[in-house]
């Protein structure tokens, strides 16, 4: 339904941006998703800096976990200009301890194949 309302991803993420400082969590969610998306889509290192930036300062609750998991794939995509082996298990392991099931079987699988 967004899609009808909003051709630009522009505009959708304007539209977040607002809703994220309304404080609106899915909305956060999705803005931070939305700039590393397009920061890796289009190479625009500010894009990817201002989602790192974003998922470490804003406070979320019921998408915590989500959000670790998210910071972990930022710091841990090796084509990714903020490539950090380190950070990206930092918060595997913070995510995983927390109770996400995916970075559990996820940090399981980066042993298995030695990437850990």
């Amino acid at each position: 339904m967004l899609k009808k309302y909003f051709h630009e991803k522009s505009k959708l993420i304007n539209w977040l941006f607002y809703a994220t400082n309304t404080g609106d969590e899915d909305a956060a969610f999705l803005y931070g998703m939305m700039l590393f998306d397009e920061g890796e889509a289009s190479n625009n290192l500010e894009l990817i800096y201002k989602a790192e930036h974003h998922f470490l300062n804003f406070e979320f609750k019921e998408n915590e976990l989500e959000a670790l998991y998210m910071l972990s794939t930022i710091y841990g995509l090796s084509d990714s200009p903020l490539y950090n082996k380190e950070k990206r298990n930092r918060y595997l392991v913070m995510a995983s301890e927390r109770g996400h099931d995916y970075s559990t079987s996820f940090i399981k699988y980066l042993k298995e194949k030695g990437y850990w």
